[in-house]
């Protein structure tokens, strides 16, 4: 079972054992004896709303597309571009031709930060157009295949031709020329480690790699772990955030590679990955990686099922963002994930049918302190939770007192 203490009592308000005073965060009335799953602070849900498409005011049903800047306020449905506030999407801008959140990208530089977006569904066989979204400057990145990892502002017009792009103008400038082509740079293949000054190939049993010095690039060729589209790394170089090789649509499986060293880099097994992103490894899910905040979200395709983790310090940490109430009324994911860098705002494609009509919706979050009881779902328990039973009833947002097993470290 989930939850690292156990209730003493099956049933009643009353027990040996702790007791702990926790905020009713379930979306309903707690009863006196009914069993509760307590967390310690979190995001909780808010108001929210919808952001439509291209189609005015239409659901608008277009697969994974979306989308938040890192600021969390301004967003992307479609064609169109919105100013975001608490209580709706103002319609900014059209001249964006559609976003796809599958194949969206953070960059962070150390200091700026970027959300580029792609135009269509896939990278492997046409070179997408990437679009920045982020405080409404948006420019275009044409038929660019943009280059993921942490400090990296690279991104490939073609097979040879390797350029830097400049996160908040979007001027661009050729930087080096590959001696051998790299033709899978269209199937979004590369990946950037600043720690090693090292782009990599990493699509099929080999590929190349290119270490950046002073003189120019140094090409070699390397044993890759897989058949993977990089995502992001982690700040340290140590994870790198894989989709799977291509299922279809935007949606793939999870993986993880661990970067030993320079040339040593290895896919990591399902039962290798964090116990909370293991379940992600076989199922068809959207990926994101933000490479400011370093939090990893996957959804799982027309489910309720989601995920964030944040890498910190070497190790993955499960986040407590409770979107239950979003969920109940829109159960299927059919798209990313898009939290600000604050936590405060979030952007969901979901829906009411599998596959069926998806909408776009845009939900404020909440920091809470101290102990709230949520309801059970995947995305709220971890090992952290603690199981107990109300010793009291308690209204939505109410305190109440809970019996638990034992004393609460």
């Amino acid at each position: 079972m989930l939850g690292k203490t156990n209730a003493t009592v099956s049933s009643g308000g009353s027990g040996g054992g702790a007791t702990v005073t926790a905020v009713n965060k379930t979306g309903s009335t707690i009863s006196t004896g009914q069993k509760v799953w307590i967390n310690d602070g979190g995001q909780v849900q808010g108001s929210s709303y919808q952001m439509h498409g291209s189609s005015g005011t239409s659901t608008y049903y277009l697969l994974a597309n979306n989308v938040i800047d890192p600021t969390g306020q301004y967003g992307s449905k479609s064609s169109n571009v919105y100013s975001l506030t608490g209580t709706e999407a103002t319609q900014i801008s059209t001249s964006f031709s559609g976003s796809c959140s599958g194949f969206n990208y953070y960059f962070y530089d150390g200091e700026n930060e970027a959300l580029l977006l792609s135009s269509v569904f896939s990278p492997a066989d046409v070179q997408p157009s990437y679009y920045n979204l982020n405080n409404n400057n948006i420019y275009g990145l044409v038929s660019m295949v943009v280059i993921p990892g942490y400090k990296s502002n690279y991104c490939m017009p073609n097979s040879s031709t390797i350029r830097t792009f400049d996160y908040t103008t979007g001027n661009l400038s050729d930087a080096y020329t590959l001696t051998t082509p790299n033709t899978d740079y269209r199937r979004g293949s590369l990946v950037y480690l600043d720690v090693y000054k090292t782009l990599y190939s990493i699509y099929g049993s080999s590929g190349k790699y290119w270490e950046i010095t002073d003189d120019g690039l140094v090409e070699g060729t390397w044993k890759t772990p897989g058949w993977f589209t990089p995502v992001g790394c982690t700040q340290d170089c140590q994870y790198i955030i894989c989709k799977s090789y291509f299922l279809g649509g935007a949606e793939y499986n999870l993986r993880l590679l661990k970067v030993n060293s320079q040339l040593d880099i290895v896919a990591l097994t399902q039962t290798e990955m964090p116990a909370d992103l293991q379940d992600y490894y076989g199922a068809k899910c959207s990926i994101t990686f933000n490479a400011k905040t370093q939090i990893l979200t996957c959804t799982k395709t027309n489910s309720s099922d989601y995920v964030v983790m944040q890498y910190s310090g070497g190790s993955w940490t499960k986040l407590n963002i409770d979107l239950s109430t979003e969920l109940a009324s829109y159960p299927y994911w059919r798209g990313c994930l898009f939290l600000s860098d604050d936590l405060s705002r979030a952007s969901l494609n979901v829906g009411t049918v599998s596959n069926g009509a998806y909408y776009g919706r845009i939900v404020n979050l909440t920091a809470q302190t101290g102990y709230i009881a949520q309801n059970y779902a995947t995305y709220n328990v971890n090992s952290d939770t603690i199981t107990g039973y109300a010793a009291e009833n308690a209204a939505m947002d109410a305190s109440f007192t809970a019996n638990v097993a034992g004393a609460v470290s």
